[in-house]
């Protein structure tokens, strides 16, 4: 009798290299191709990254930064001693400004324009903080005296 053939051998992968074999998503240093996001702005993604990683969802990125530095809304309106960008009306001839300055401090900063302040004893700067705040019945900053409103207890709060 005459021997039974024996079964041929696999042809050799003609992509051993791919995403079906790495996984989508993440870059891995020193493979042939990748299946990252990114690996077509470089070139170098596996021929069936398409294929094997459309609908994959990709590794989350990381959370933005705040827009560029600090905020009136979180500083406060006034000057803050060592901050990349200030909330005082000295701000727009220093060019310091913070970016929110004109819509969280800007208007109404004591000068008069929205109407009269309220009296000063419906706030206190214990409540509020040492800051300008645009909104506040009373001001707890270094210019409210140049203003006249001052809170009451801004002498025992914050002192100069």
């Amino acid at each position: 009798p005459s021997p039974s053939p024996s079964p041929s051998p696999s042809p050799p992968d003609p992509n051993p290299a791919s995403c079906k074999k790495f996984g989508c998503g993440m870059f891995v240093s020193g493979q042939a191709c990748q299946c990252d996001p990114n690996c077509g702005d470089y070139g170098d993604c596996c021929s069936d990254k398409g294929k094997e990683c459309d609908g994959v969802p990709s590794p989350s990125p990381s959370p933005s930064p705040s827009p560029s530095g600090p905020m009136c809304a979180t500083l406060g309106c006034g000057y803050t001693s060592g901050s990349s960008c200030q909330c005082d009306p000295a701000c727009t001839s220093y060019g310091d400004c913070c970016t929110d300055y004109s819509s969280t401090c800007a208007s109404g900063g004591g000068g008069g324009t929205g109407g009269p302040s309220p009296p000063p004893s419906s706030g206190s700067c214990q409540q509020f903080g040492c800051v300008y705040k645009n909104g506040n019945s009373c001001q707890c900053d270094k210019n409210c005296k140049d203003y006249g409103d001052c809170c009451s207890d801004i002498s025992t709060t914050c002192p100069a």
